[in-house]
């Protein structure tokens, strides 16, 4: 169930995912590991699929397709820190890189390299990279 603000759920309650305003968010819409917790129990559904770990930066393709999701752990011990959106396949206007591209709210990423390279030059040698399936089937 998505829920909105008038079934008054809690808000770190990750059956719920919703917008309102400002004081009102569910964790799940704002918190990258509650998302990924939302998008594996609610429709569309999802799946776990690869893990890529270490020198991310290497990898050129994941198994992504558009639509699915892509999971960010930066390896400094928070666990999941963001997630974005598998959105096709090109070139990043940024950074000039070709290959699988994502869209990610936070920082404003549009058709960003998958890795998040140079955007995530920090963490990039300590960064593991998982999809996440998401069913059309729903």
């Amino acid at each position: 169930m998505v829920g909105d603000a008038t079934h008054n759920p809690s808000l770190t309650d990750d059956h719920y995912w919703y917008y309102a305003d400002y004081n009102t968010i569910t964790y799940s819409w704002r918190v990258a590991a509650d998302q990924l917790t939302f998008q594996l129990w609610y429709a569309p559904g999802g799946s776990w699929g690869n893990s890529y770990a270490g020198n991310i930066g290497n990898n050129q393709y994941n198994d992504a397709n558009t639509g699915d999701i892509i999971a960010y752990d930066w390896g400094d011990g928070y666990g999941w820190s963001h997630v974005a959106l598998e959105v096709g396949t090109g070139r990043d206007d940024t950074s000039g890189w070709v290959g699988d591209l994502v869209d990610a709210h936070t920082s404003d990423h549009l058709h960003a390299y998958w890795t998040l390279q140079p955007y995530n030059s920090k963490y990039l040698n300590t960064t593991t990279v998982r999809t996440m399936h998401i069913s059309a089937s729903n």
